[in-house]
């Protein structure tokens, strides 16, 4: 992966997508599974920083964007959900 990491990159998001396309089509499932992902990337990144923190590594992982993807996809998920009702 260290090396490949272009192609790990692409294959990944594939396998992202196909699992997305495979969900019924309904737009707050496919949100909702967005903002799961997301909120494990969240996580992921405050690992990661608090590793580079330790490493004396000023460089840190854009937690606020995966934060605002959170919120953005749980908010259209909920204005949807109220809008069928």
């Amino acid at each position: 992966m260290i090396t490949d990491w272009r192609e790990h990159a692409v294959r990944s998001r594939s396998r992202e997508l196909h699992h997305l396309g495979q969900m019924p089509s309904s737009f707050t499932w496919r949100l909702n599974s967005i903002g799961r992902s997301a909120e494990r990337s969240l996580a992921d990144a405050r690992l990661a920083n608090a590793t580079l923190r330790e490493a004396g590594i000023a460089q840190q992982l854009p937690e606020g964007t995966f934060r605002a993807l959170v919120r953005v996809a749980d908010e259209l998920r909920t204005r949807s959900a109220e809008q069928v009702a």
